[in-house]
């Protein structure tokens, strides 16, 4: 029996990964999934990376889809507050080198810098009704690959500070494509249907 339900639990789970959106991170990037605290809601998120052991090309991590595991934990922040967050935290020296590319030297005190690092920032997201284990729930995601903001950061070691602390230099803005949504997150209509989508919406980057 217990052995049944287990196999119905992982049912039901494939059953919603596969009911989400069939968005796919951009050729030569891998999709990984981390589990991330912000402002006190524990976040499912899912980022486009792209690691390079031997440096011959820009390493890369992107925002691609985000789901607030707890629905009822009360986010008083704006989905844009959010996101902008997760990017603060999966490019943070220590998590980036531990978590998401383990090969990635050590940063260098200033005003010695790292290599530099790509962001893109998509930018049209959209939301989607989705249901885990029973729980309904939002899943945003990205429209689509094509538009962004190109982003480019290093990183050193300020030994000055009091205490020392890292900094993070933007070394390079570009956007790339031009997006089509132009609605606002406010003025989209949530999904009340199980898998819907709903429209794109803008999600402002730092190329504005």
């Amino acid at each position: 029996m217990k052995k049944a339900m287990f196999l119905l639990i992982v049912l039901i789970a494939l059953f919603s990964v596969v009911k989400q959106s069939n968005a796919q991170c951009p050729t030569g990037y891998t999709l990984m999934t981390v589990n991330l605290t912000v402002n006190g809601c524990e976040y499912e998120v899912k980022l486009c990376v792209r690691c390079s052991p031997l440096g011959q090309m820009p390493e890369s991590v992107s925002v691609f889809g985000v789901r607030k595991i707890d629905p009822n934990c009360v986010q008083n922040w704006t989905f844009q507050h959010v996101v902008k967050n997760i990017e603060f935290q999966v490019t943070n020296p220590d998590y980036y080198s531990t978590i998401i590319c383990p090969n990635t030297l050590g940063v260098p005190p200033c005003p010695d810098q790292t290599e530099e690092v790509e962001i893109r920032q998509y930018n049209c997201w959209k939301v989607q009704l989705v249901e885990y284990f029973g729980v309904r729930t939002l899943y945003h995601v990205v429209c689509g690959t094509d538009t962004y903001c190109l982003k480019k950061i290093t990183w050193c070691y300020n030994t000055n500070a009091n205490p020392p602390e890292y900094e993070s230099i933007t070394t390079y803005t570009n956007q790339i494509g031009t997006p089509t949504c132009t609605e606002e997150y406010d003025g989209i209509r949530i999904p009340t249907v199980l898998w819907q989508y709903s429209i794109c919406f803008i999600y402002h980057t730092d190329c504005e």
